[in-house]
């Protein structure tokens, strides 16, 4: 409980920011809530994190985007649902973000939105069980859709991290070449769906095309990622476009992944060259367009040189239904009995928590 509490300020507001997400977490506080524009020369530099004060009258908060806004509300949240007593004076704190370099190279460092409001099962944390279970069937795996794009945007480091947080197994992730032959992250062929191209193109030598193809890795830097489903999907984040090296480096020890739209058989020496390149052997699963004995000859090349490698997807039967999960909590729940039967399969979900919390009630 927070005690002596009237006022909550939310200073350098931007509407764009300010979704149904935080919303709803404003309207459990019994306590006026004044929203405070932010001065063009005010802004912020996005992605810098948050900062809770107390002025002798109101808790302020003062976020760099709706993630961080999100975060900082929720950790106000936990404080005013816990038995303790609070005075505002308690709850003065700053949390700054990581580098996205920092985060990549160490996942220890970055911390999701969502934890003050969700605390996963710990055993779906543990990646000794993950490989074992990928043959042995002990359980149904979670496979995220897009990496999982519910808090942070599809196909972003950031909800692969988080994906792995909540316990995720696997990642379906979509991989595209640029122009100078880089392998990134992007489920559509255009720029437009996913980051703030129709601001950028054609400024700053930018190219003008939609086309990924059209556009080097170094000019897809100077682009940001559109937001997670839980924000407005219109709100442009300070997230980039990642690589498939990038992906190998956080899911190594901590989940699997397998590649759609581009053909791994196809392009395997320059996704081997990346495997290679970053000492991460276990984390691509051998899967789509893969025959199986490619796949056995593959992975034994990999075993005599390294000592190890990854899973063969096809362990599992792929299962799920996307387009029944947006129906209904109720239906989504039924889509997970439904292909849950057995334990021997990989249910893709756009919603991992709840498929998390499935698993763990009834296996």
């Amino acid at each position: 409980m927070i005690t002596n509490w009237k006022t909550l300020q939310i200073r350098n507001y931007h509407p764009e920011y300010y979704g149904e997400l935080c919303s709803g977490v404003l309207a459990q506080f019994p306590v006026d809530v004044v929203l405070v524009p932010a001065a063009a020369e005010e802004a912020q530099t996005a992605g810098k994190g948050y900062e809770i004060g107390w002025d002798g009258q109101s808790l302020w908060v003062d976020a760099s985007n709706g993630e961080m806004l999100y975060f900082a509300l929720t950790f106000l949240q936990k404080c005013y649902q816990d038995a303790n007593d609070y005075v505002p004076a308690d709850l003065v704190t700053k949390y700054v973000c990581p580098t996205r370099a920092e985060y990549v190279a160490d996942c220890s460092l970055f911390t999701p939105v969502w934890k003050h409001v969700w605390t996963p099962p710990e055993r779906f944390l543990d990646y000794a069980e993950k490989k074992a279970s990928f043959p042995q069937a002990n359980r149904p795996m979670c496979w995220a859709h897009r990496g999982g794009g519910t808090y942070y945007p599809e196909n972003s480091i950031e909800a692969i991290i988080s994906s792995i947080y909540m316990g995720a197994d696997i990642m379906e992730l979509d991989f595209r070449y640029t122009k100078d032959r880089r392998i990134v992250l992007m489920h559509w062929d255009t720029l437009h769906q996913s980051t703030d191209w129709e601001f950028k193109k054609g400024k700053n030598g930018l190219p003008e095309s939609d086309l990924l193809s059209d556009w080097t890795y170094e000019q897809l830097q100077q682009l940001r990622l559109k937001a997670g489903r839980k924000f407005r999907p219109d709100a442009i984040t300070e997230y980039q476009i990642p690589t498939l090296e990038e992906v190998l480096q956080v899911c190594d020890g901590r989940a699997f992944f397998i590649m759609d739209k581009m053909n791994p058989a196809e392009e395997w020496p320059q996704v081997y060259d990346c495997i290679c390149k970053t000492g991460c052997y276990e984390a691509f699963a051998f899967a789509y367009k893969m025959p199986e004995e490619m796949v056995m000859e593959l992975r034994r090349e990999m075993m005599e040189k390294f000592g190890k490698t990854g899973p063969y997807f096809y362990w599992r039967k792929h299962a799920g239904s996307l387009e029944r999960e947006l129906i209904s909590a109720d239906e989504r729940l039924n889509v997970f009995r439904e292909f849950s039967a057995g334990k021997n399969t990989a249910i893709m979900t756009n919603y991992v928590q709840d498929l998390i919390e499935y698993i763990d009630r009834n296996f």
